[in-house]
């Protein structure tokens, strides 16, 4: 029988011998094995062929080939004897025809009988690695509950098509048939049925009607069980349009789905793509399933065949390939595959080579999108910018319409955005991390290719800062929308004056635009252009314009009108003075702000909005403190005098207590709400009855100013420490002393507090303060110390411990904010503040957020990254020095952040309104460095307190400020001013 049989058939009684022995028969590359061995090819011929390795073939595959077929055909086969092998044992065996089918007879048919054959696997799936889990659920679904339709969807690149081949090798020997058809030529729905009946050997009409056809189709199924596999299904979809949608001429797929779920058979359709039906949602039940592939684990993405023997990669380089790449393996290998090996196998250094360009992932991404309809392109490009997930109403309040569901719906379908719900249970949109740069780069790159009519309006489509953001998203979108937008106007406007007349004209042009359903964000984002620039617009109206996204809280543009304005998403300076005292409600999201004009006011921490101006009298306030039911807020002020706000009312404040003779500098109350406290300027420790309002106590507890109370959790004890390096903890009941802690003279205190004990379940009274140079933590009841940083602090202005005790921050004059890991003795982030030093820290008792107060700024930080999530500042800077010029009218002023502002009169206006500024270089560690200004006119000089003439000079601390008349004359606005 030698030289008859050829090797299809050869491979055919192979596979059946070696199924007798295992529970799959041959796989692809055995098949490429046993070819060449036909063929009388070298190994290393096989492997040139096939894309493999030698070593690969000859060590691991084919020796395990020859066992099993010497098992299977019980004579010992090698490479070279395999064709005599398997055409002895043919011919001993006298393997019969494979069993053939004859349908039942319709009009669609003629039946006729076919040899059926032995169906290959696709492709190999030998280095097929992970996923078990999902392989284990969806096997059992298909074997034993009888699955019969398998809609599966992914990510481009994502394995879709080597996991259903995988998927397939598992459960095929379960079924009669297998069939894998790659839809990439689009066959109408009538095409494909016929031709998988072919594959069945069923012959049929293709011109028949498909409801024939699918009769037909679903009958063979029945007696003839099948595994099905149909690739690349997103080829049918209609492109620039919701996911699922199909092109008209392939809308009858939905009839074939429908049928192939619905009605009674024994076989079951693996449906890969990118996108998935709309029907399936209708269909889906026990006989129909969605299954959506996501990206690699990073230990299955460790687990890759594909990586080197000696790659180098710890967990956390693993980790962070997964986030990069989002798990999807056909991007991994074609970016860093072939990258891994210029960095030594060194997989660390290849990302962070990589993370520097972002672009070499954006020909994937470019293709991942295209699909997108107008609207998903919107919503999509709204999350990049936002650079944070959004809500359905937040979307709807940036687009001025709630986007369609189905527009949502279809982005998630397609792994495009990704939804939550957050615990408040608000659905949240999120877009992975691999698309961000890209989206962002697009539409930046849109916006500036384009020509200068139609910038204003790609301006008018996005904000390019969002007011109700987190301040580091803010940060960012200054640092990266803003700028680049800025700089490449730079070009078109390259003087202050071209600038400000560009801004004129364009947010004219805006106030005679049509009236738009629409947000317009372009007056906010020429308002933004305006601050970036430093270019005041001191004679424009805003009129009747919407100033969404527009930051206006730079003193830049004091004057400006704003009448009529729309101020929705619109971030104006806030009403803030010196010295902020600070308060968190344990109950809500607010924070409340006391200062030194006497203001005290409410405030969203969310959103950042004010929720209530609560103006009694003038007094500078010292000292706020919410009740633990966050109902309410006490305020003590400096003419001795305690007040009472009830949150839930819009009533006035109740007197609680007056002429103190001295005022309080620390608030607290008890945490069962029945007593308050208050440490005064003179070291007296004040207890009060709530109810009542009687003082039970009135305690000399320190000779000096009370810096910080503490109640302990069951309200019985009450620690308190002052100026006179003292810590005490009382009795609250009987106002006794029961601990004193007296540190050394070298020791500064700074705060108290009750955190939870390290050897038992109760809590422990310490004392934060400084000595030698460092922050230590001592334990009251030993007064020894607990814990010692391990970096050095010289001074402090202000200390807070977090409620839970795992957190200590400390503030110092040069505007430093440090914040320690306790137990770990370690820095965790450092912050600077370049405003003034921060006197005011309180942890947010609610999570891991530190709020800091100085001049005129009150910010919110994240812990332990120490991220800005807020900031409410007025951008108060009182003139220091003035001076007159007669000829033009003018004012030349000074401020505190060492700039030197002119200030001309408008007579449109009636009002004096800022022109130009000058920002004056300065030391590192100089402050208000400008002692002098004058005029060089001989017009008396107003202020500056020499009250002598000079050469158009400015007296400074720093020697290298010198005449500043040439840099006037050449700074962004100044035509005439004179310094």
């Amino acid at each position: 029988m030698s030289g008859l049989m050829g090797f299809d058939e050869a491979f055919r009684a192979a596979d059946l011998a070696v199924r007798s022995v295992r529970s799959e028969g041959l796989r692809d590359i055995e098949r490429l094995v046993l070819e060449g061995s036909w063929h009388r090819d070298t190994y290393q011929t096989i492997a040139s062929k096939a894309g493999y390795t030698e070593g690969y073939l000859s060590r691991d595959v084919g020796p395990a080939l020859w066992e099993v077929l010497s098992q299977a055909l019980g004579v010992q086969v090698k490479k070279t004897n395999f064709r005599t092998a398997i055409e002895r044992w043919s011919e001993a065996t006298q393997q019969p025809a494979v069993a053939t089918v004859s349908p039942p007879s319709t009009a669609a048919t003629a039946a006729t009988v076919v040899d059926v054959p032995v169906d290959p696997l696709p492709f190999d799936v030998t280095d097929f690695r992970g996923r078990e889990a999902e392989l284990a659920t969806l096997t059992q679904w298909i074997v034993e509950e009888r699955g019969r339709l398998l809609c599966l969807s992914g990510l481009p690149g994502v394995g879709k098509s080597w996991f259903a081949v995988k998927l397939a090798a598992q459960v095929r020997g379960h079924f009669r048939r297998f069939i894998y058809e790659d839809l990439r030529d689009r066959p109408s729905p009538s095409a494909l049925v016929h031709r998988l009946l072919s594959r069945l050997a069923v012959s049929s009409a293709e011109s028949a009607p498909l409801a024939d056809l699918l009769d037909l189709l679903v009958q063979t199924l029945a007696g003839q069980p099948s595994l099905i596999v149909l690739d690349r299904t997103e080829t049918l979809c209609c492109p620039q349009n919701l996911a699922g949608m199909y092109a008209s001429e392939f809308g009858a797929y939905q009839e074939v789905l429908s049928a192939l779920a619905s009605r009674a058979h024994h076989s079951c359709l693996l449906w890969v793509g990118r996108e998935v039906s709309r029907v399936i949602s209708a269909i889906a039940g026990s006989s129909c399933r969605r299954y959506v592939l996501t990206g690699l684990s990073a230990d299955d993405i460790a687990s890759l065949a594909i990586w080197p023997e000696d790659i180098e990669a710890s967990s956390v380089a693993w980790q962070q390939l997964s986030q990069d790449y989002g798990g999807i393996p056909a991007l991994i290998l074609r970016e860093l595959g072939r990258r891994l090996s210029s960095f030594g196998g060194r997989l660390d250094r290849c990302l962070a080579a990589c993370q520097k360009e972002p672009s070499l992932v954006y020909t994937y991404t470019e293709a991942w999108l295209a699909p997108l309809s107008a609207l998903e392109w919107q919503v999509a490009t709204w999350l990049a910018l936002s650079r944070r997930p959004l809500s359905w109403q937040q979307l709807g309040e940036y687009l001025g319409t709630p986007p369609s569901l189905a527009a949502l719906e279809s982005l998630c379908d397609r792994g495009i955005c990704r939804s939550h719900v957050q615990q408040d249970l608000v659905w949240e949109l999120a877009l992975p991390a691999l698309l961000q740069p890209y989206l962002c780069d697009r539409w930046l790159t849109e916006l500036l290719e384009a020509n200068a009519s139609d910038q204003l309006q790609w301006l008018s489509q996005y904000a390019l800062l969002q007011t109700d953001a987190p301040e580091v998203v803010r940060q960012w979108q200054r640092q990266t929308l803003l700028t680049a937008v800025a700089e490449h106007l730079d070009t078109q406007y390259p003087t202050a004056i071209a600038k400000q007349d560009f801004l004129a004209q364009a947010l004219q042009t805006c106030q005679l635009s049509a009236p738009s359903t629409t947000p317009d964000y372009r007056p906010g984002n020429l308002m933004n252009l305006a601050h970036h620039w430093q270019v005041p617009l001191p004679e424009v109206s805003l009129h009747g314009l919407q100033l969404r996204g527009a930051d206006l809280q730079s003193d830049l543009f004091q004057g400006l009108s704003i009448a009529g304005a729309d101020l929705t998403q619109t971030l104006l300076a806030k009403p803030m003075s010196r010295y902020p005292v600070i308060a968190i409600n344990p109950h809500r999201e607010e924070v409340a702000v006391g200062d030194q004009d006497g203001r005290l006011l409410l405030w969203d921490l969310p959103t950042g909005r004010l929720r209530r101006a609560m103006l009694a009298v003038p007094e500078a306030i010292d000292a706020i403190a919410f009740s633990p039911d966050g109902q309410l807020l006490a305020e003590a002020r400096q003419d001795g005098t305690v007040r009472f706000w009830d949150l839930s009312s819009d009533l006035g404040p109740e007197q609680f207590a007056s002429e103190l003779a001295y005022p309080l500098t620390t608030l607290a109350f008890s945490p069962d709400q029945e007593s308050l406290v208050g440490g005064d300027a003179e070291g007296n420790l004040h207890v009060w009855r709530i109810a009542s309002g009687q003082e039970r106590h009135c305690l000399p507890a320190h000779a000096g100013t009370i810096t910080a109370i503490a109640f302990s959790p069951n309200g019985h004890r009450l620690l308190s420490c002052g100026q006179d390096c003292a810590a005490v903890e009382w009795d609250i009941e009987t106002g006794t002393c029961l601990k004193r802690f007296q540190g050394r003279l070298t020791n500064v205190l700074g705060t108290v507090a009750y955190r939870p004990s390290l050897a038992t379940e109760l809590v422990q009274a310490v004392v934060v303060g400084r000595d030698d140079g460092q922050l230590i933590v001592w334990d009251m009841a030993s007064a020894r110390p607990q814990f010692i940083m391990n970096e050095p602090c010289e001074a402090f202005m202000a200390l807070a411990m977090s409620a839970d005790g795992r957190f200590l921050a400390a503030s110092d004059v040069d505007n430093t904010i440090s914040v320690w890991d306790v137990e770990a003795r370690s820095r965790l982030c450092q912050i600077t503040e370049p405003c003034a030093p921060v006197e005011s820290l309180v942890f947010n008792p609610n999570r891991a957020e530190l709020m800091t107060g100085c001049d005129y700024t009150v910010q919110r930080w994240e812990m332990p990254s120490g991220q800005c999530l807020g900031v409410w500042r007025s951008n108060r800077h009182p003139a220091r020095q003035l001076a007159l010029s007669i000829a033009p009218l003018q004012v030349l002023s000074s401020h505190d952040d060492h700039t030197l502002r002119c200030w001309q009169f408008s007579r449109k206006r009636q009002r004096w309104l800022p022109h130009s500024r000058l920002q004056l270089p300065t030391l590192g560690s100089t402050p208000d460095s400008v002692q002098t200004i004058a005029t060089s006119l001989p017009p008396p000089l107003l202020g500056g307190g020499h009250g002598e003439r000079s050469h158009s000079s400015v007296g400074s601390d720093d020697p290298s400020l010198g005449r500043v008349d040439d840099a006037f004359a050449q700074s962004r606005h100044s035509t005439s001013a004179e310094s």
